[in-house]
């Protein structure tokens, strides 16, 4: 192995979602990622994407599960009480 200078290009559409190890892209032939690279024999890169309102829309979807459970359990709370007659 040996070092390597180069670009490192992404065929995916250009977002600012995408990262190298942290870096955000710069547009390559105006749709995709794309990043100056120098590597030393061995190492490697982390490519990940991160969609803008990911996290909030998590949060979101963790509160909502939060209220139905409370609202299911507050239901089940407020039932009454069945006898079976003997």
């Amino acid at each position: 192995e040996r070092a390597f200078d180069g670009v490192a290009v992404v065929s995916q559409a250009f977002g600012h979602a995408w990262t190298l190890n942290g870096t955000p892209p710069r547009a390559f032939l105006s749709t995709l990622c794309a990043w100056d690279v120098k590597l030393g024999a061995g190492e490697r890169q982390t490519i990940t994407y991160w969609p803008v309102g990911l996290t909030k829309a998590l949060w979101v979807a963790l509160a909502g599960l939060a209220l139905a459970a409370f609202a299911t359990w507050t239901w089940v709370a407020r039932r009454p009480k069945r006898t079976v007659a003997a």
